[in-house]
């Protein structure tokens, strides 16, 4: 793959992953209660983080070992900030600190539109 395509694989990932939180949180926000579908969906979206941090890896030139991937793939929460750091250095923070509050964006917004949704039916 050329630079361009990886650099579009990995906008498409990161977007997709951001949606697929979103719809999460406003199926939650919509009905509280937790059921199995919710675990899938969970399991999909830390899929498409790892996937997302290897496109990136390949983009930047900086390929992710298979070791890496794995524990990407495993602690999530934990694995996704150091390889911004590993991958950016110290810019690495404030990417983090974007991404952080585009989720928490997405997530609120997912939510309020799921207890509207709510309201409205009910």
């Amino acid at each position: 793959m050329n630079l361009t395509s990886q650099k579009a694989l990995r906008l498409v990932l990161l977007l997709t992953t951001f949606i697929l939180i979103g719809m999460l949180s406003a199926r939650i926000g919509f009905a509280p209660l937790e059921s199995s579908f919710d675990i899938l969906v969970v399991q999909v979206v830390i899929v498409l983080v790892t996937m997302t941090c290897v496109a990136d890896g390949r983009a930047r030139g900086r390929p992710m070992v298979e070791a890496a991937r794995l524990a990407t793939l495993l602690v999530c929460p934990i694995a996704v900030p150091i390889y911004l750091l590993w991958s950016r250095g110290w810019w690495g923070l404030p990417v983090m600190m974007l991404l952080l509050v585009l989720l928490t964006g997405v997530i609120v917004a997912g939510a309020v539109t799921g207890a509207i949704a709510s309201l409205l039916i009910n």
